[in-house]
């Protein structure tokens, strides 16, 4: 089966900011310092979002509008900029995609992926214009409220809303979630302000013996090796995820690829080790 990995040439050309998207230099709420603006949807202050991306941000916003209302007065730079799904920029968000992707998704025919931490559902346009020939079918799950209403307009925008969605909540606490062939935990496990060491093993164990059942084909993972000492970034040391995987009776791999301190965890799912 020819997968991904044969379109690493053409990946890095394809995948580029949303088109329909144009930063406006003069608005000031684009400033360096300005965190987004004070003034992101109706007038609701929302501080903090990059730092703040991994768990929901508290707002006060009413039902969201119908067909019939006006968009949300959402800043421009909140559709387009890396920085806000949690990347220092586009080429990183790029290079952590072709990691995590490469060799594990089919090139053709129908796909259905789910994302655990979604943001605003990027991965389902990255897959959509890398892999033309694959019937992408993408749920995504994401507690932030905002980055929820900006993947609605995006995928919209995109014309990826029929198939393609961002549902607002936590995967783990959904009491009903969907089931794919692929699913994804591509940045939702890299950074946190409030996991501490001990949770984290507890949350990543509640999730795997969740997403595993859920998933048909492949579960992808992205994961730190090492935080360098900073613990606003969530560390998996190799040696201790291999001992956590061990307890799931699924074949694994373990790919360092080419980011510093980052590795892919691929779960087969299909396959048990042990009848």
């Amino acid at each position: 089966m020819k997968t991904l990995e044969t379109l690493v040439d053409v990946i890095p050309n394809k995948f580029t900011p949303h088109r329909n998207y144009q930063i406006n230099e003069s608005d000031p709420r684009m400033g360096v310092n300005s965190n987004y603006g004070p003034e992101l949807i109706n007038g609701t202050s929302v501080t903090n979002i990059v730092d703040e991306y991994v768990y929901p941000v508290t707002t006060e916003v009413d039902d969201y509008r119908t067909p019939d209302e006006p968009e949300p007065d959402i800043p421009e730079r909140m559709f387009i900029d890396s920085q806000v799904v949690g990347y220092s920029d586009l080429q990183m968000q790029i290079d952590t995609y072709n990691m995590a992707l490469m060799g594990n998704l089919p090139i053709v025919g129908p796909l259905t992926v789910t994302e655990v931490g979604a943001k605003r559902g990027d991965i389902a346009r990255y897959i959509s214009e890398t892999l033309p020939l694959v019937n992408l079918t993408y749920i995504g799950y994401e507690p932030n409220d905002l980055l929820v209403a900006v993947s609605a307009e995006l995928l919209k925008r995109e014309n990826l809303s029929e198939n393609c969605s961002v549902i607002h909540g936590d995967y783990l606490t959904t009491e009903e979630v969907a089931t794919s062939d692929v699913t994804l935990v591509i940045s939702n496990l890299i950074y946190s302000t409030q996991m501490t060491d001990g949770t984290k093993w507890i949350y990543i164990e509640q999730l795997l013996k969740k997403m595993i059942p859920h998933t048909l084909e492949t579960i992808v993972l992205v994961l730190l090796h090492d935080n360098g000492g900073d613990d606003n970034y969530i560390a998996y040391p190799i040696p201790n995820m291999s001992d956590l995987l061990l307890k799931f009776n699924h074949p694994f791999k373990i790919d360092m690829g080419k980011l510093p301190d980052m590795y892919t965890v691929v779960i087969d799912t299909k396959t048990k080790r042990f009848l």
